[in-house]
């Protein structure tokens, strides 16, 4: 994080999306791990079908419908060029990944309660699979107050794409240390972030993906020894923090906060994403107006 040459801020860690499955459930219903969008699709229809009850994801969270899934699906809903910010929710991939939500809603296998939620840890024993960030690794599996899965049950998967597209995927958010520009002790400071982000005791607190490259490679390293997740569990997590998709915009405001205020309340009314887009989309524009950008 840097401002007019002076580095103000180290990435503590990366948080691209993977697809994260039950091993234990998808061998119980003789389900492949799915690859892409279609895939996943296609899976929620044969469950909902042979296995009502059981789900693959929520998109309760504003983190998640719109850094997950739209992100991930190269949906052109929040850009930047300049000081030019547009939202565009009637392209291809903003449309298509707008109906797998509402068809998935429809069937039963996506739920709108939060991740963090007692209701969703409820579901723990029920989640086939879900598309989530490499945070959490630490911040829901194996988290013993919240989903607290079985050792060897849980693994992560490459990131999900549309099928003949790029594969890609999204990113949800990644900690920052900073500096504050008061300090009185410069020298102390920069040893200090240099070391919570490089050292191996980083790598050994950390709940998630370390961004230090050598950080990582041990923090990979130890995930994969602990035995903990089913699968190349290491490969996965590489190859989804090197496909973050480029399309996505970093203005001076968050998506989050307009996906709280009007998708939650709407799909907990019963109305479909699809009939709430429009609704979203102007609440978008309206905060990139206040912030300053020049909306098309």
């Amino acid at each position: 994080m840097t401002v007019d040459g002076t580095v103000y801020g180290l990435r503590n860690d990366l948080a691209p999306v993977v697809l994260w499955y039950n091993q234990t459930l998808l061998d119980e219903f003789g389900y492949d791990i799915p690859e892409t969008w279609e895939d996943y699709e296609a899976m929620s229809d044969d469950l909902a079908a042979n296995h009502p009850g059981y789900i693959l994801g929520s998109v309760g969270d504003s983190f998640v419908g719109t850094y997950v899934y739209y992100f991930g699906a190269q949906a052109p809903i929040f850009q930047l060029d300049g000081d030019t910010f547009t939202s565009d929710f009637a392209d291809e991939h903003s449309t298509r990944m707008t109906d797998l939500i509402d068809h998935m809603l429809d069937n039963g296998t996506l739920v709108q309660n939060s991740v963090f939620s007692a209701e969703f840890t409820a579901l723990s024993d029920k989640l086939v699979a879900m598309p989530g960030p490499a945070w959490y690794s630490g911040a829901l599996f194996q988290n013993p107050d919240s989903l607290n899965s079985a050792a060897g049950s849980v693994g992560a998967a490459n990131p999900l794409y549309w099928d003949g597209e790029d594969k890609v995927t999204g990113n949800v958010g990644g900690g920052v240390w900073y500096a504050s520009s008061h300090t009185k002790n410069k020298d102390a400071v920069a040893k200090f972030l240099e070391y919570v982000i490089s050292s191996d005791k980083a790598a050994e607190l950390n709940a998630g993906l370390p961004a230090y490259s050598s950080a990582a490679d041990t923090w990979l390293a130890a995930q994969s020894e602990s035995g903990f997740f089913a699968g190349d569990f290491s490969s996965a997590l590489s190859t989804a923090a090197g496909s973050v998709w480029k399309g996505w915009g970093y203005p001076s405001f968050s998506p989050e906060t307009a996906y709280a205020s009007v998708v939650v309340p709407a799909l907990a009314s019963g109305a479909s994403l699809a009939d709430t887009v429009d609704a979203w989309q102007t609440e978008i524009k309206n905060e990139a107006q206040v912030q300053g950008y020049t909306v098309k």
